[in-house]
């Protein structure tokens, strides 16, 4: 009975607003809805009673798992110990039954003990064992409430599922009545209008459904419909959890997804299209995202043959190529001409953030390693992202495959991946803005060497830096005490008043008309977060997005 009255409470929770003597007022955390009070009394009567497993968690597990994830990290110290301590009960009620399998004691135990430590428990908003106390008088409790991340949930329902996983003889628990049911409550509130509780249960599912029998084409239509709505939302405040939850659940789920699915082609776009939104939170969830929708498609061998760049651009075609077209308009970066750079343009200012950078890094690293492209200039702008940022660091598959690109087998100028004036000018353009706000002595001695590279392989292509190179040489002249980056600056200088190069007369095809003329009118500014352009941005994704639902 208090297990069923907790599950109907937190339905009720739905509702945004709460009553009290007052009248009605909007709230935005669980723990100032009228139903919070109930909600503290009967986790705290469900923790107190799986001390000695009067909670049959035989009987109820499944909707032991659900509330546990409902509830963790909500409320002050004393309910988020409660929740951590009905947690670890559960877990111990299941070692020292026969409820777990045989098999999967011993790795079990190996996880209680675990579970008990640091680690997890900050997972579940707790500290050392000054902030776990599940039995606190009511004068000693401190009301300081903390706001769970995404990543926590994640991890929580992870745990729960391993959890799951140890009660079936089965190498999965997936299957199962006990999962069928624990799926059956998440999915409920995944798809319920309750902003508490839905982006947890959306997590949830992403953890839960992971198996191709259970990402259906209906499934996948439902969760991008709720990505439309949600972000249609965000114009104008920022990007919500319930957004990011999204996201994450359809990054686990196409792992899973069938090739011949209606809307699997489409998973690449809508990734790179939520990438351009100009919001930092909803761009380092797109860049996980993007990542792994490039490696399951060439592990299904959708490049082989092709590459990755003629794959997608031709995916583009259909509902959603207008509104894709117009939203390279608006950011000012191109697919048409060049696609790696385009890809390298939007991420350049992942790079240059650092709780993005690592990231970044490793889905550029994945571009190259799982394009499949035989065209060394297919590659050359991710390359270009790549060297700055990580110089002789890079991956060995990213230093085989420049070695296979380039004669020299270190210079991205060269006629492999530098054939023509569009991609010399590209490339150019791209180390430019990098040395834009290069802060690190390595990532701008990597730029200097590169564009002195570059003046002698096509000289008459370097002018298009100048706008900020000749500022920055002005600069290491006067104050840098560098001598390698003084020399390169040096060669560079050189190589311009040997080409005669100062004179502007001879470029003119080179300023920032040219750029925007062949659709990258936006690479000279794309190492920054333009939340300005956002507005403009969202309306035109969430047109893309009703592009993909009417497949």
């Amino acid at each position: 009975k208090i297990i069923t009255k907790l599950l109907n409470i937190l339905d009720s929770t739905s509702s945004s607003s709460s009553s009290n003597e007052s009248g009605t007022t909007n709230i935005d955390r669980i723990e100032k809805h009228s139903n919070w009070k109930s909600i503290q009394v009967l986790v705290r009567w469900m923790c107190i009673l799986s001390f000695d497993n009067l909670l049959c968690v035989d009987s109820y597990l499944p909707e032991i798992l659900h509330i546990i994830l409902m509830t963790f990290f909500s409320g002050d110290s004393l309910i988020r110990s409660n929740v951590f301590a009905l947690f670890i009960n559960t877990i111990h009620s299941l070692v020292s039954s026969q409820i777990c399998n045989p098999d999967k004691l011993p790795t079990l135990r190996a996880k209680f003990n675990q579970f008990q430590e640091l680690p997890t428990k900050l997972q579940f908003g707790i500290g050392g064992q000054a902030s776990y106390m599940p039995f606190q008088a009511q004068s000693e409790r401190d009301s300081k409430l903390a706001k769970v991340s995404i990543s926590n949930v994640e991890n929580v329902a992870t745990y729960l599922f391993e959890v799951l996983n140890a009660c079936t003889s089965e190498s999965s628990c997936i299957g199962t009545q006990q999962h069928s049911r624990w799926l059956s409550l998440v999915s409920r509130t995944a798809f319920s209008n309750n902003e508490f509780l839905q982006p947890r249960a959306i997590i949830g599912l992403g953890v839960l459904a992971q198996s191709s029998l259970l990402i259906t084409d209906e499934l996948v239509g439902n969760l991008i419909s709720l990505l439309r709505n949600a972000l249609s939302s965000c114009t104008k405040k920022p990007i919500d959890e319930l957004t990011l939850a999204i996201i994450s659940c359809l990054s686990r789920n196409f792992t899973h997804i069938r090739p011949d699915s209606k809307f699997y082609t489409s998973f690449f776009w809508i990734g790179m299209s939520l990438c351009q939104i100009q919001d930092k939170k909803l761009f380092a969830s797109c860049v996980q995202f993007l990542d792994t929708i490039v490696r399951v498609m060439s592990d299904h061998g959708c490049f082989k043959g092709v590459g990755l760049a003629t794959f997608c651009k031709k995916s583009r075609k259909g509902k959603s190529e207008q509104m894709l077209t117009k939203l390279d308009q608006i950011s000012g970066i191109s697919f048409k001409y060049d696609f790696s750079f385009a890809i390298a343009g939007h991420l350049l200012k992942g790079l240059k953030n650092v709780s993005t950078k690592a990231a970044v890094t490793r889905l550029l690293n994945t571009f190259v390693s799982y394009s499949m492209e035989n065209n060394p200039a297919n590659v050359t702008g991710y390359f270009a992202a790549i060297m700055p940022h990580c110089g002789d660091n890079i991956s060995e598959p990213c230093r085989l495959r420049l070695l296979a690109c380039s004669e020299t087998g270190t210079s991205i100028f060269n006629p492999k991946m530098v054939p023509d004036k569009i991609r010399a000018t590209l490339l150019f353009t791209y180390f430019g803005t990098i040395l834009k706000s290069a802060e690190s002595e390595h990532e701008q001695l990597y730029v200097y060497k590169a564009l002195d590279e570059g003046a002698q392989f096509m000289p008459d292509c370097l002018p298009v830096t100048f706008d900020v190179l000749m500022k920055k040489i002005e600069n290491v002249l006067s104050n840098s005490q560098n001598e390698d980056i003084i020399n390169a600056v040096l060669k560079i200088m050189s190589s311009v008043y040997e080409q005669g190069l100062e004179s502007t007369s001879a470029v003119t095809t080179l300023k920032k008309e040219y750029m925007a003329s062949i659709g990258y009118a936006s690479l000279a500014t794309c190492d920054q977060f333009h939340e300005d352009q956002k507005p403009a941005l969202v309306p035109v994704v969430c047109s893309i997005l009703d592009g993909v639902l009417e497949l």
